[in-house]
This record gives C-alpha cells, structure tokens and sequence, in this order.
C-alpha cells in the first residue's frame, strides 16, 4: 500500500492495520518526522520524504494494491495531476484500487486566503478515465468504482 501525501499522519495507523506494507510519503520533512513519531511502532510502514511531482519517484509497474491520498491532488497544477495519476496507473496491480479525497468546487472555511495554493476543481475533472500505454502495445485503464 502508498500513502502519498501522508503528512503527519492522519490516516497512516488506520491504513497500518489493514496493509501488508506501507509506504507513508510526503515532501515536508517534519511532517514525515512526526508521522513516524506517531505511526513508527507499525513495523510494516516505512516513511518515506520525497515529492510526487518529482519524475525521479518511482515504484515497480505492478507492485502496489492500493494508492491513498487525502487532500494531496487540489495542491498540484492539472499537469502534475495528470502526470501523477499517469504514474500510478503504471504502479497499480491490475484490479488494486486508487483512493483520494479531495476539496472541489470551493475553498472551505469563513475568509478567503490572500495566497491560496489550491485548486478546487470540479468533481468531474476526477472522474474521468487516465490511461497509459507501455511502448509494447499494452494499455492499462484506472476505472472509476
């Protein structure tokens, strides 16, 4: 199982007692740090600090059952979303499963931000079918469940 985005580790535990093995990733350091403050007695978790817009961040094709996020997506432009989701098609078992929550339409809470780094994008944009082909001739769809 990956979590990406895990931060300090608000469902890491949670997601610990159902995996096998989890990877919690997030790129703030601290927020890592904590998470493993918290969560680092789940000896099948390793924390992890690196950033899932980075083409460097990789896993096996085929290696992971389940991809979890929670607010992660509304933080990245609709390029890196779609170079993301791209991705983890490609890490994704066949029949594993992609779960994110994520903020749409609006901003949430009373006042407007001066600097707002979220995109509140319709629900529709998400929902939409992302694809990939291997170079081989193979092509492998996520499908909306």
């Amino acid at each position: 199982m990956l979590e990406l985005g895990a931060g300090i580790g608000c469902f890491t535990g949670e997601l610990a007692k159902k995996a096998g093995q989890l990877i919690a990733l997030d790129f703030i350091e601290g927020a890592i740090k904590k998470n493993e403050s918290i969560n680092g007695h789940h000896k099948n978790v390793k924390f992890m600090c690196a950033d899932v817009t980075s083409p460097y961040l990789n896993f096996l094709p085929e290696s992971v059952d389940l991809i979890f996020s929670n607010w992660l997506l509304m933080y990245l432009s609709n390029e890196e979303v779609q170079d993301l989701a791209e991705r983890m098609v490609k890490w994704l078992k066949v029949g594993g499963y992609i779960f994110f929550r994520e903020s749409c339409f609006r901003q949430s809470g009373d006042h407007k931000h001066k600097n707002n780094p979220t995109h509140y994008r319709e629900p529709n944009i998400y929902t939409q079918k992302v694809g990939y082909e291997d170079g081989m001739g193979f092509q492998g769809y996520l499908d909306i469940v």
